[in-house]
């Protein structure tokens, strides 16, 4: 009986290692996701929602913008394409991955917007008698 806990105790290491590996083996994508790594799919897009801003000038979301084109606090502009990405520290960002949009050969895709709805938003000041005295934001990056 002393000899095998003996010999467990000199070859507890590789215990460790195989329980280590096994852990990684189970769970790879969470321990790639703690590290910051995320991967992306070929037929899906991520979505970077960043849910806050320690440093710098632009921390909270202007009023009425629901996209943070300047790395605010909020929805990214910026989306992720296909492939390996590192630094999206999941206390800090949230990555919704959505699959494309796929239309078959031979079909149309349409998509509807109302123009002047769309225009009336981007307006940044109005006058009155519905002329515009402010500039429109072209941003549309």
């Amino acid at each position: 009986m002393d000899s095998v806990l003996s010999q467990l105790q000199a070859h507890v290491w590789m215990w460790f290692a195989l329980v280590a590996f096994i852990v990684l083996v189970v769970a790879w994508k969470f321990v790639m996701r703690l590290f910051g790594i995320v991967i992306i799919p070929d037929d899906s897009i991520g979505l970077v929602t960043k849910k806050f801003v320690l440093l710098g000038s632009h921390r909270e979301l202007p009023a009425g913008k629901i996209i943070a084109l300047k790395g605010e606090a909020g929805l990214q502009a910026d989306t992720l394409a296909p492939g390996l990405k590192f630094g999206y520290w999941p206390w800090q960002y949230a990555v919704d991955i959505t699959p494309f949009l796929v239309v078959p050969n031979g079909s149309i895709a349409a998509w509807g917007l109302d123009h002047d709805a769309a225009v009336k938003a981007m307006r940044s000041d109005e006058d009155v008698d519905g002329g515009v005295s402010g500039e429109v934001n072209t941003d549309a990056r």
